[in-house]
């Protein structure tokens, strides 16, 4: 006689695999529905006794749970899918933030897809991060590579929640990588400020470039970003009033395939980094004999008299400092690749023996360690910097410039000045880059 169970406990039924074996399926209806379950049992008392904890399961919801967390997880993207939603929607899609999300981008295809991609987000735990992480240490990965892939994935993960695809991010529950010693912002702007005469060896080096000349005495004596220094129009420098008036930076970013890489001026990094800069008298001279040759060139050009002195500028103000082609009206306008600008500056370094790893970038670094170095109030070197909080340029440039270096040190101007730079004195000053 068949067993009968009572109302609601549920039934069992032993079903013949293809292989010969047996399978059992716990059913219980609740609620008006059939719950179903495939248990592996030896046997059906075996399989009865799983029947209680099915049913007690179903009556407490958590089956109900589990299935919606199945059906979510199933129309959930996997991390290869979301990271291209992520860019598209994410990421700011404005002209000027085309080179931060080609940079997010190839961090994501290099360092994060390879080894995360093909999980669903909900999968992904912060131990298969960790684990990411630290097999790209062992490959050999800088640890400052790691870190900016580190920081795009937690964006990513944040986009994510922010989106209900995801509760909460798995990156919140790190608390270290244990990837090694990182170098802080304060010892890399150290170890990137050159001295007073590495400086003098450079100028001396692009002696023969006027215009390379001009681009290393602007970084070295104001601290402008090379792209900002790129992105200067003849309208920003003001030489009655000795300022530079910072409005743009020259940016350049890569377009789709068989495009070649385009420059235009936009935006600067922050809002506060639209700023005035005083300039020296040294700097204004240089400015001054550049735009003469400008003229001088441009009159060439037009088949003009050559008379720049007295004769009416034909340069227009929106004329970049640093243009890709003064020959024609839209490359003077234009401003110059600052891949350019770093193949020409890496040259000079060669000639004034100078390691290839200076970039045009420890320019900035030199001149805002120097002005600390000899006196500059903070507050004053922070807006020079274009930093919105003082604290940051403490963070990074204060005791950037050793004691035996502020001997020797001489900002602004004086770092320009060939005859002063010979009266610099040497004693206690570091022989070189390490």
């Amino acid at each position: 006689m068949r067993e009968r169970r009572s109302k609601g406990f549920g039934s069992i039924r032993a079903r013949r695999r293809r292989d010969g074996t047996i399978a059992y399926m716990l059913k219980v209806t609740f609620g008006g529905r059939d719950y179903v379950r495939t248990v592996a049992a030896k046997s059906k008392k075996e399989a009865g006794a799983m029947l209680p904890a099915f049913v007690a399961e179903i009556q407490s919801g958590e089956t109900e749970r589990k299935k919606q967390d199945a059906e979510r997880l199933s129309k959930q993207p996997t991390l290869a899918e979301w990271s291209g939603e992520f860019l598209a929607s994410h990421v700011k899609q404005d002209a000027d933030r085309a080179a931060t999300r080609a940079a997010y981008a190839s961090m994501i295809r290099l360092y994060i897809l390879p080894a995360l991609g093909a999980y669903k987000l909900s999968e992904i735990e912060a131990p298969m991060i960790r684990d990411a992480m630290q097999a790209l240490r062992r490959k050999g990965r800088a640890l400052r590579t790691i870190k900016l892939a580190y920081a795009v994935m937690h964006r990513c993960f944040d986009a994510a929640v922010e989106d209900g695809l995801l509760n909460q991010n798995p990156m919140q529950k790190f608390s270290k990588l244990h990837l090694g010693e990182n170098e802080g912002e304060a010892e890399s702007a150290k170890r990137h400020a050159l001295t007073a005469a590495q400086v003098t060896a450079l100028l001396s080096a692009c002696a023969d470039d006027p215009k390379l000349h001009l681009f290393v005495s602007i970084g070295a004596s104001t601290g402008l970003r090379p792209g900002e220094i790129s992105g200067l129009r003849r309208q920003d420098v003001d030489l009655k009033a000795s300022v530079i008036h910072v409005r743009g930076s020259a940016k350049r970013v890569h377009g789709g395939p068989g495009e070649g890489a385009r420059v235009w001026i936009g935006d600067t990094k922050t809002k506060s980094s639209r700023r005035d800069v005083g300039i020296g008298p040294a700097l204004t001279a240089l400015f001054v004999a550049h735009f003469e040759r400008m003229e001088a060139m441009q009159r060439e050009l037009r088949g003009l008299p050559g008379n720049v002195a007295t004769a009416r500028p034909v340069v227009p103000a929106e004329a970049c400092v640093f243009c890709a082609d003064p020959a024609t009206a839209e490359g003077l306008r234009a401003p110059r690749s600052p891949h350019t600008i770093r193949a020409q500056f890496k040259r000079a370094l060669a000639r004034a023996g100078l390691p290839d790893n200076v970039s045009p970038h420890w320019l900035r670094h030199t001149a805002i360690s120097h002005a600390i170095a000899n006196g500059t109030p903070l507050a004053d070197a922070a807006k020079r910097a274009g930093h919105k909080n003082p604290a940051i340029t403490a963070a990074i440039y204060t005791h950037a410039v050793g004691d035996g270096e502020k001997k020797a040190a001489a900002i602004g101007d004086s770092l320009l000045t060939s005859g002063k730079s010979a009266e610099i004195e040497q004693n206690g000053m570091d022989k070189g880059l390490k």
